[in-house]
């Protein structure tokens, strides 16, 4: 029976713990709006409509990752337990289930009291745990599940074949990547267990798990195949395939977040040592510990890292870190060096806890050399970054009961952000990002230099065949200009300004800052495809250089005489109406057509009514024109219409002579500047 001295030991050790993790789980107690989507698909299955994020979609969209923890909030909501509050009161209850078993599992390893004291501090003042014990997500919960199958399978005995089983079921069901986890797990834990037999679980134990996990996952395609015929879910396809464009920024990612918490780098260190070190148990232990931190940093570079805040993916490697730790201190601490111990204990506690008041022991400057949001147009930090998350929620919720008030139901909005909107309102949701809308391969735009999961979207012109009714519904103030982020110019010269109204709509609450707003809702009145009367010409542009000498016989080639004149035809119906030159007057009328995405074979597509002289641009890259005769018999530069084709050039000028032509331009890229 514990003395009093020990008793009274434990309570004040667990009452400072307890405290910390409280104040810091309270400090970011938030929401994030991706979790909104799998609130959604729970609130679609409790009410008996399956798991579905439109209810009418046949097949419906696997727009989730995250199976059981759907089940688990669908429950929920059956039961009336609003998702928006389950979630992130699980995920904190797994979360404090986690100090408690590292703290169990360091015991029973015989550790110093003093060491498992400093181990469980680090662990609870890593605010990327803190943080991610709420926010929504399936991350805390999968992250116990990972720890419950490697502290069953290698930690003290007696070892725990079914709760092992379980946990494997658990994070095979929580996450896709979940069976490649369990993989490396048992890979690891067979290597070792050839090495040291009695430091892991006995081959049938090994061999049930091995089993539970083989049949959670045929379970779960056979599953996807009848629901949704997929075996994969449509999340990890609007992802995108692998990249080494993507594996850089991820390595980023990995690096930035050892840069934004350097205790990490200790922790890192010494679990390390102790793996090289130790020829133990606890030595077999800190190699299925290691391997697991490595596996899920090496999974981080794979998909390039994740946008939202404080490390997400590295937060079930935290656990494994913290156990290499305290079993670091208590080697320390047997060697007679407790000065070295304390001095590396407060160190990592207080560089690792300061990013949580958005303050850093290393350097901006060094911290943003690895910067991975690329996206952005400025490095932001990792407090910084969950604040928007918050106040993004936030933001959505007054929008979302804007639009409930001047919408009606079941009209369609093309968004980017779908958690909040499409939970809290009654409208159906286009999503550009591809999460829960499923449109063909071609559709998809990759970006040059993307946010980490948004690497590539669906341009809004893609959608116009649903006929939608809004468009990037925003809180603006009553005197912003209008703007619209899903485009890559300016919206009073982009082909949408002529096929939306835009509607201010009054609001009696203030946003996320404060501030007097309106809402303003982009809505269409007209849904022709501004690139319809070029699809020919488009198409005879793919893989075309306009710096390759045999690019106007490999145009003209490509476009047969029957689809000139069928061009020539629908460009000028298209030129005698408002929408396809909206701009200038007389002589020179233009218009933008289409951005460089994949759609346009990365050219940026511009329109041009031209009769003599036009502006002066350089082409660092060329471009590509065809010209159709308006009026007369115009010659282009010396050209007759057709396709012409303009090497790189430091200055170019169009000259028009003998008529008006129409002139559709192609840029690479969109790269131009003013001539000299």
């Amino acid at each position: 029976m514990p003395s009093a001295t020990s008793r009274f030991w434990l309570v004040t050790a667990g009452g400072v713990i307890a405290a910390i993790w409280l104040a810091l789980v309270w400090r970011f107690w938030f929401l994030c709006d991706d979790a909104f989507i799998s609130f959604r698909y729970a609130h679609n299955l409790a009410e008996g409509l399956g798991l579905t994020y439109h209810a009418l979609d046949l097949p419906p969209v696997e727009g989730y990752s995250n199976l059981l923890w759907v089940l688990w909030l669908g429950l929920g909501d059956w039961l009336r337990l609003a998702p928006e509050h389950l979630a992130p009161a699980t995920s904190a209850a797994t979360g404090i289930v986690i100090v408690v078993d590292v703290g169990r599992c360091l015991d029973r390893l015989g550790v110093n009291r003093a060491a498992t004291f400093c181990a469980l501090l680090w662990l609870v003042c890593m605010p990327p745990f803190t943080v991610w014990c709420t926010g929504g997500l399936e991350t805390m919960p999968a992250t116990l599940c990972g720890w419950l199958a490697f502290r069953s399978l290698f930690g003290p005995a007696p070892h725990r074949p079914w709760t092992a089983a379980l946990a494997v079921l658990g994070l095979s069901l929580l996450r896709p990547e979940g069976p490649a986890f369990v993989v490396v797990l048992l890979g690891l834990a067979a290597l070792c267990r050839t090495r040291e037999p009695t430091a892991v679980a006995p081959w049938r134990t090994l061999a049930l798990v091995a089993a539970v996990a083989g049949a959670a996952f045929a379970a779960q395609v056979a599953f996807r195949l009848a629901t949704y015929e997929e075996w994969l879910p449509n999340t990890a396809r609007a992802k995108g395939e692998f990249t080494w464009f993507r594996a850089e920024r991820g390595l980023c990612y990995v690096t930035s977040f050892v840069l934004t918490f350097p205790g990490t780098g200790v922790a890192l260190a010494i679990a390390v040592v102790m793996a090289m070190v130790r020829r133990s148990a606890h030595g077999a232990m800190m190699v299925g510990a290691l391997g697991l931190a490595i596996a899920q940093a090496a999974f981080a570079i794979r998909v390039g890292g994740d946008f939202m805040a404080m490390g997400r993916f590295l937060v079930p490697a935290v656990p494994m870190l913290a156990l290499g730790l305290g079993l670091g201190l208590d080697a320390l601490l047997r060697m007679g060096r407790p000065l070295l111990a304390t001095l590396l204990v407060a160190g990592a506690c207080t560089v690792d806890l300061l990013p949580a008041f958005d303050l850093h022991a290393v350097p901006a400057r060094v911290r943003e050399s690895c910067d991975f949001r690329w996206g952005l147009p400025r490095p932001t930090t990792e407090f910084a970054a969950w604040r928007d998350l918050r106040d993004g929620v936030f933001a959505d919720l007054v929008l979302a009961r804007a639009l409930n008030r001047h919408t009606r139901p079941g009209e369609q909005l093309i968004r980017e952000a779908i958690g909040v909107i499409g939970y809290h309102t009654h409208l159906r949701i286009l999503d550009t990002w591809g999460l829960v809308t499923v449109r063909p391969e071609a559709d998809h735009t990759w970006l040059p230099v993307g946010t980490p999961g948004h690497d590539r979207f669906l341009a809004w012109p893609v959608f116009l065949d649903q006929r939608p009714d809004y468009m990037n519904a925003q809180l603006v103030a009553p005197d912003e200009p209008v703007s619209c982020p899903m485009l890559w110019t300016p919206f009073l010269v982009s082909p949408l300004a002529q096929r939306v109204e835009v509607l201010h709509f009054p609001i009696d609450e203030p946003d996320a800052h404060g501030r007097t707003v309106e809402l303003r809702v982009l809505r269409f009145r007209a849904w022709d495809d501004p690139t319809a009367p070029m699809t020919p010409l488009i198409a005879a542009t793919a893989e075309i250089d306009p710096g390759d000498p045999a690019a106007a016989q490999r145009l003209s080639q490509r476009l047969t005489a029957r689809g000139a004149e069928q061009a020539a035809f629908a460009l000028r119906e298209a030129a005698s109406g408002n929408m396809l030159l909206p701009h200038g007057t007389g002589p020179l009328r233009y218009g933008h057509v289409a951005d460089p995405t994949s759609r346009s074979h990365g050219f940026w597509i511009d329109a041009v009514s031209q009769a003599g002289t036009g502006l002066r641009t350089g082409l660092p890259r060329g471009k590509l024109v065809y010209a159709v005769a308006l009026e007369g018999s115009p010659r282009i530069n010396g050209h007759e219409p057709g396709w012409i084709v303009v090497p790189p050039a430091a200055s170019y000028q169009d000259v028009v002579d003998g008529g008006t032509a129409l002139l559709v331009q192609f840029v690479p890229g969109g790269v131009m500047f003013p001539g000299q």
